[in-house]
């Protein structure tokens, strides 16, 4: 489920630079299968690193997820025709350090839902299997 549109990427991208990036026919539009496709593979790489500890897709995107998220699409638009400056090189590192910190549990997603860690289960350590072969009595009268 998308949750970043071409708009998102304004905060880091004028429109000019924006269609410099996209325009593969040189109509000067934006491509927006470009923009979209980008935006996608941004989206999944930003909730890999979230799934390793809350459920996604996520209910409510947090505007820090949307910014970092952004910035992974603004770098990935750039690579595609030339090195991207500096300012988008630092966002792009800080997104990534901050995923990496969600990923493990150093930073946190606002109103986001952790997942269940099996070996915290209120379930843990019961057994539904057959009668145990050997009691304390059963020991005791051998």
């Amino acid at each position: 489920m998308p949750y970043l549109e071409q708009t998102d990427l304004l905060e880091l991208i004028d429109e000019e630079t924006l269609i410099s990036l996209t325009d593969d026919a040189d109509d000067g539009y934006v491509n927006e299968e470009i923009v979209a496709e980008v935006l996608d593979t941004a989206e999944e790489e930003a909730m890999g690193y979230v799934a390793n500890r809350y459920s996604v897709p996520l209910a409510d995107v947090p505007g820090v997820v949307k910014k970092h998220t952004v910035a992974i699409a603004a770098h990935a638009l750039y690579s595609r025709r030339m090195d991207p400056p500096d300012r988008i090189v630092t966002a792009h590192k800080n997104a990534i350090n901050y995923f990496l910190k969600v990923a493990d549990g150093k930073a946190h997603i606002p109103g986001a839902t952790l997942k269940t860690d099996p070996a915290t289960r209120t379930s843990a350590g019961r057994t539904d299997g057959n009668e145990r072969l050997f009691t304390r009595g059963k020991l005791e009268d051998a």
